[in-house]
């Protein structure tokens, strides 16, 4: 089965992490509002390392897809690719991925957040840094955990595409560990504390906030209690008073003007009995009934009144105390916004903000800072979808956005009026984003310091090594050692003793292999030359061979064609030599033939002189710069001297030998081919052993000197 391709696998790799990534980021981890951790995108990162921009890309894609299920945002999408792309190239520049993230970060995440902010929604600016910072504690996050996992599972730098990166030092790899578990720690620690001081603070609020609301309600239900005790012995009194109607009236009118929470308070003779309280929105349903035996006409101070949304009516039964019989009622219209600010706001002025709406959901009573119209229907739009938080949030003023604008808790009376407590959104987003912020900033100074010290840290722990690879290089091993402190690691020192012996015990073996090798190279230069002269000398007479006669002539020639000499080619063979081998032996003839080359090489003693076995038989002389009748006496004497030679081999009787000489001497120029020369020089050999043998032919070409 054929193995899949490098492309292939790394394809595969990058969709299985790619759908890794997306399974992790459907389940988003909640911190505080909005503030989510994500850790699918580690998947991102780790392609980014192993495989580069583009394979990256398709992770950050898938990756994309899960958090685009979770939070419906197109937007992470172009924020993800731009992200995988940028820590892709950077790999491929050899950058290490926490330092190319947080360069991201820092320079190019705010300008992209800030266009998409600005352009694609409708979040105020001030929200930015808080989601810048948040988006980028967790990016950090993420790709430090890839890059410790890239550390502690070597395994997956099988599938690195890019193997052949220049080697760092060290010094900057121990550097960046230590930053990479700084960072990682202070993260982890840091999110941890944040979150855990969000969760406390907003648990303080909200029970503030339910403490508020409880005292408000408090506070309203004994004002209204108050009242209706007041009333009930204000109407318990009128029931002894035998005062005409227009005489209460009077002292009526007496106690109003001292209680602004009233606005009417009158006593009323004979007139309908309304038993419980209500905002005069409701008793318009009430005001065309009729009850039997009462009358139907209403005073009309009575009837514009019950009109007004943010008055409240009170009637209270008048009964005598004699005979028990129903003399009138007392009714009582009280100022609610009055009475709402005697009773709320003016008890602290730090408590939260208030609404007041009565049963159909009109605003009776609102801060002042809220801006709200009164007596209109209370317009509102839960906010906040999406947001861990423990708050009811709320918006009153931008209805388009979920970006929350107060949180708050509200509780009905019996009367069917409805309190509303809010706290403003913005100061708890604030306090979240200052905390962030602050943790940013720790987090920043804290790598930067942590890689200060990693530094530092690393060269010293590095020196030693420095000292060893020294000792490796060097010969003064004492003065080295003495570099050592105290701090110095006790592996280092045993691994510097180790080096030091073994590099005395390599030194010995190098002085004994230079002295193994000078031996065998003398001996291999002895088998050169034996095997230069096999090659080169003929074995029975120690002259040149054939082979290398011809190799010489050249060099010869071309010499005495530089320097315009004459150049001799002549051939010598042993007369009738087929006779002394079979008379003598062949062992006979080849001592005749070793007595022949040991005269040669007296004869011809020159250094340019050249001697070299032809044939069986025949030699071959090659000389230089002689004149033609020169030549032929030194041939005829050197063949005279063969005529007087005796051979002598073991016991046998010596014999004696002749040699027949043929030879042409010309100018150098004649030509550079051997077989020019030898053509000619056979042929005088050849009338040589014609005209009887033992003589010598030599024949000169013009010019000869």
């Amino acid at each position: 089965m054929q193995q899949p391709s490098k492309y292939q696998t790394t394809l595969m790799l990058s969709v299985i992490f790619g759908v890794i990534g997306l399974i992790l980021n459907l389940f988003p981890i909640p911190l505080f509002a909005n503030v989510q951790l994500i850790f699918g995108n580690t998947a991102l990162v780790i392609i980014a390392v192993l495989a580069g921009p583009w394979f990256a890309l398709l992770t950050a894609m898938l990756c994309a897809l899960g958090l685009f299920l979770s939070w419906g945002n197109w937007f992470i999408f172009v924020f993800l690719a731009i992200e995988a792309i940028v820590l892709g190239f950077a790999r491929r520049k050899n950058i290490y991925i926490l330092y190319a993230s947080m360069l991201f970060w820092l320079l190019l995440a705010p300008v992209i957040f800030y266009c998409y902010t600005l352009v694609f929604t409708q979040l105020p600016i001030s929200h930015l840094p808080f989601i810048l910072l948040k988006q980028a504690i967790n990016g950090l996050l993420y790709t430090a955990i890839a890059a410790l996992i890239l550390l502690v599972w070597p395994y997956l730098y099988q599938f690195d595409r890019f193997p052949y990166h220049p080697r760092r030092s060290f010094n900057s790899h121990l550097t960046y560990i230590f930053c990479l578990i700084i960072t990682a720690a202070l993260l982890i620690s840091t999110l941890f504390l944040n979150y855990s001081h969000l969760q406390q603070q907003q648990q303080l609020l909200l029970n503030k906030l339910s403490d508020s609301l409880n005292y408000q309600y408090q506070t309203l239900e004994h004002s209204f209690e108050d009242h209706y005790k007041s009333l009930s012995t204000m109407a318990l009194w009128l029931g002894l008073s035998a005062e005409t109607t227009d005489a209460i009236n009077i002292d009526i009118n007496q106690l109003v003007e001292h209680n602004a929470d009233y606005l009417t308070l009158k006593y009323q003779a004979i007139t309908p009995l309304i038993m419980d309280t209500e905002p005069a929105s409701l008793l318009q349903s009430k005001s065309n009934s009729h009850i039997p035996g009462v009358e139907a006409e209403k005073p009309p101070s009575f009837i514009q009144e019950k009109t007004r949304l943010d008055k409240l009516t009170l009637t209270i039964d008048v009964i005598s105390q004699q005979d028990k019989q129903l003399l009138g009622h007392l009714l009582a219209t009280f100022n609610l916004p009055q009475m709402f600010t005697t009773n709320i706001e003016s008890a602290n002025q730090s408590q939260p903000l208030v609404i007041i709406t009565d049963a159909k959901g009109y605003i009776i009573y609102s801060s002042p800072s809220l801006t709200l119209p009164l007596l209109s229907p209370l317009k509102y739009r839960q906010s906040g979808e999406g947001y861990s938080t423990p708050f009811n949030m709320i918006n009153l003023h931008d209805l388009s956005t979920n970006a929350p604008e107060y949180i708050y808790l509200t509780r009905s009376f019996d009367n069917g009026l409805r309190l509303m407590l809010l706290q403003p959104f913005e100061p708890l987003l604030m306090s979240a984003q200052q905390l962030y912020l602050y943790t940013f900033g720790f987090l920043w100074l804290a790598i930067a310091l942590a890689m200060s010290l990693a530094g530092i840290i690393s060269r010293i722990q590095t020196r030693p090594l420095v000292l060893i690879s020294r000792c490796v290089t060097n010969k003064d091993t004492q003065n080295i050692k003495m570099e050592f402190t105290q701090h110095t690691p006790i592996e280092m020192i045993s691994l510097y003793e180790q080096i030091s012996l073994n590099q005395q015990e390599l030194l010995a073996h190098q002085l004994a292999l230079e002295e193994q090798v000078t031996i065998r190279t003398l001996e291999l230069k002895q088998a050169n030359d034996k095997l230069q002269q096999l090659a080169t000398q003929d074995g029975l007479t120690q002259l040149s061979n054939r082979r290398h006669g011809e190799q010489l002539f050249i060099i010869a020639q071309e010499y005495c064609q530089r320097s315009q000499e004459n150049l001799a080619v002549i051939l010598l063979d042993l007369d009738h030599f087929k006779t002394v081998n079979d008379t003598y032996g062949h062992l006979a003839g080849d001592q005749c033939l070793r007595q022949v080359s040991v005269l040669l090489k007296q004869h011809f003693r020159r250094e340019t002189d050249i001697l070299a076995r032809y044939g069986g038989e025949e030699f071959l002389i090659i000389l230089s710069g002689y004149e033609q009748a020169t030549l032929i006496a030194h041939l005829e004497h050197f063949r005279e001297q063969i005529e007087q030679l005796s051979i002598h081999y073991g016991a046998a009787a010596p014999f004696k030998v002749t040699a027949s000489i043929g030879g042409f001497n010309c100018a150098a120029k004649f030509g550079s081919a051997l077989d020019k020369w030898l053509s000619i020089a056979d042929e005088n050999l050849y009338q040589a052993k014609k005209q009887g043998r033992n003589q010598v032919i030599c024949t000169g070409c013009h010019p000869v000197s």
